[in-house]
């Protein structure tokens, strides 16, 4: 055994060596440790507790060398002490030199590190016995500082003695030197931002954009302009704007008039909702259907009057003969027939006045045949109850589908692009608009308040757009259509919990008669 003892002793320190030729890297430097121990050999030896039990103390300091994987440690403990084994009479002196693996639980760079080892060593009794022992046991580390841990173990030993087996305790500290003293960090473009915080680690680009470059420096980094190379506006996601209405000139049809999103740019300013350019009295409130002029006043309609008489033909009954109201535009029966001309014969006497002419009742039309009067008839191509001017009246679950809409309609994270879940909803809704031809509908986007009023407000109107388009591919005509964004100024309900957030995120779509 004395033997074997001195050779697993010259293994360990032929290891050591070997650990300690290892070339040594900042970021995974060598530590040293102490640490105070108690021995007990009692606990694990005896069954009969009667026995006092004895419980020594001793000194172990330690060498840690790391593996190249920060979760993975070689550990060359060694220990000086004295012990007490049950049955002896007094203490021994006691040392060991162990060979242990240790594998970090957690993030070594946090600060509290949890750590598994085992291996094997050697113990010395008087310096003269050995043994062959092999600890298992648990610790963690207590980050003080940068380089300087507090320490706490706990260890079981086997021994291949007989009545040798022990459990040892232990608090100290670790220090590894050169872990506050790291190499600078990488930083592949040059800018002062490392990699690991860099954005864009191959662009150089100043720290205020976290490593980005701003080419055109509008003030929006490259990788979030959607026109990197031409200065733009904040609102417009860095693109030209040169109105300032918040529309893209890309996507501006009056790049250089500031107008409505509601008109894709386009001003109009008697807000009757035609674009001036196609509205034929710009300074007068019309509607589209007249090209934005007034609809024109009813004609009064030429009444005819044949005889002259002041009575409407269709109320005369003797329409080629000058009469009197109150005869229904006949003449007295002895001014019917006029008096012969000498040279002529004489006229028989008429016995009676020619028969009334019916009156002619005004055609009302009614071209849908739903009781309605098409003059009447907001509707006159579509069946629908007078309660609701001659139009259909929309069907409850239609109804619920624009409702469930404004909670179902979802984006990308901060853009425009719809997510693929909200196609069947806009499907619906086409369908719905298709079934009731007569109806308009308002989309309005809104957003939540966290980030800038007039990103949001950009962001919103971009939204309800993006929802106006997909209806239009979808064959929703565009005249029976408006668009429009509020950003953050009409909140359902509170911005300070995550979930009124996310009731206020939504894009409204509203039916209605025009």
């Amino acid at each position: 055994m004395k033997y074997l003892g001195r050779s697993c002793l010259g293994l360990i320190l032929i290891c050591t060596l070997a650990f300690s030729a290892w070339a040594q890297t900042p970021e995974h430097p060598d530590g040293i440790g102490a640490r105070f121990i108690f021995l007990d050999h009692f606990t694990p030896n005896i069954a009969d507790k009667a026995e006092d039990q004895k419980i020594t103390n001793g000194l172990e300091v330690s060498y840690t060398r790391n593996l190249g994987w920060k979760y993975l440690n070689v550990v060359l403990p060694a220990k000086l002490g004295v012990a007490r084994f049950p049955g002896a009479a007094k203490d021994i002196r006691y040392a060991s030199a162990d060979l242990l693996l240790q594998g970090i639980l957690f993030d070594p760079d946090k600060i509290i590190s949890p750590y598994l080892f085992a291996g094997g060593g050697v113990v010395f009794e008087n310096l003269a016995e050995s043994n062959i022992q092999f600890p298992v046991g648990l610790g963690t580390h207590l980050r003080v500082t940068r380089d300087f841990y507090l320490n706490f173990q706990a260890e079981f030993r086997t021994s291949m003695a007989t009545g040798k087996d022990n459990l040892q305790y232990g608090f100290g500290f670790m220090y590894v030197p050169g872990l506050g003293k790291k190499e600078p960090p990488l930083d592949t473009d040059g800018d002062g931002v490392p990699d690991m915080e860099d954005q864009c680690p191959l662009l150089a680009g100043p720290v205020e954009w976290q490593g980005c470059p701003d080419s055109d420096g509008d003030g929006l980094p490259d990788h979030k302009d959607l026109c990197p190379d031409q200065p733009g506006h904040l609102t417009a996601q860095g693109c030209p704007d040169r109105d300032g209405d918040g529309l893209v000139d890309s996507i501006d049809m009056c790049p250089d008039q500031f107008g409505s999103a509601l008109l894709d740019g386009c001003p109009d300013r008697d807000g009757d909702g035609v674009p001036d350019q196609e509205d034929e009295c710009p300074d007068e409130a019309g509607l589209s259907a007249y090209n934005g002029c007034p609809p024109p006043a009813p004609e009064t309609p030429v009444l005819e009057d044949r005889d002259g008489d002041g009575i409407p033909d269709q109320e005369d009954q003797c329409p080629d003969v000058p009469g009197i109201a109150d005869l229904g535009g006949c003449p007295p029966m002895e001014e019917a027939v006029p008096a012969p001309a000498p040279d002529e014969p004489p006229v028989p006497e008429v016995a009676e006045p020619a028969p009334a002419k019916p009156v002619v009742q005004e055609d009302l039309g009614d071209r849908d045949g739903d009781g309605v009067p098409d003059r009447s008839d907001r509707c006159p191509d579509t069946q629908g109850p007078a309660s609701n001017e001659g139009c259909p009246i929309i069907a409850a679950e239609d109804r619920s589908v624009l409702d469930l809409a404004m909670r179902s309609i979802q984006f990308e994270s901060g853009s425009a692009t719809l997510m693929s879940d909200s196609y069947r909803t806009l499907d619906r809704i086409a369908d719905i608009m298709l079934k009731y031809p007569d109806y308009h509908l308002i989309i309005n986007g809104h957003t939540d308040n966290v980030g800038r009023s007039q990103t949001n407000l950009a962001l919103s109107e971009q939204r309800a757009r993006a929802c106006y388009h997909y209806l239009v591919s979808r064959g929703v005509q565009t005249n029976r259509m408006i668009h429009s964004g509020f950003g953050d100024t009409k909140p359902l309900t509170s911005n300070r919990t995550e979930q009124g957030r996310s009731l206020n995120r939504r894009v409204e779509f509203i039916m209605f008669l025009r």
